[in-house]
């Protein structure tokens, strides 16, 4: 028997002169979730604008991804509190709703 193909996570970014966009495109899971974290911390301890992450169009999100998006999150508040969120697809936003954590995280539009 073959192993299950593992969910494909594509990690985006797009830099301005007063934003940096991380663009997290797909599904994110256990076995993906270390790329979009190292690309979140760096952004985070690396530049002095706003860090936004637009999720408009991940698909899927476990715990693992959740945890991850909060401990960027407090990160984030104990260093320049400079993280946003963008966009999040149905799936995704019920997800985040049932958990409560739409509530902890700072959405922009």
């Amino acid at each position: 028997m073959g192993e299950l193909p593992q969910p494909m996570l594509r990690v985006d970014h797009e830099r301005s002169a007063d934003a940096h966009v991380i663009r997290l495109v797909g599904e994110m899971d256990l076995g993906n979730v270390d790329e979009a974290r190292a690309a979140l911390m760096s952004a985070i301890d690396g530049d002095d604008v706003d860090v936004i992450v637009d999720m408009s169009e991940l698909e899927f999100i476990d715990s693992m991804g959740i945890s991850m998006l909060l401990q960027a999150q407090a990160a984030s508040r104990r260093d320049s509190n400079r993280l946003r969120f963008r966009g999040s697809g149905d799936a995704v936003a019920k997800i985040l709703q049932l958990t409560g954590v739409d509530e902890q995280l700072r959405f922009v539009d």
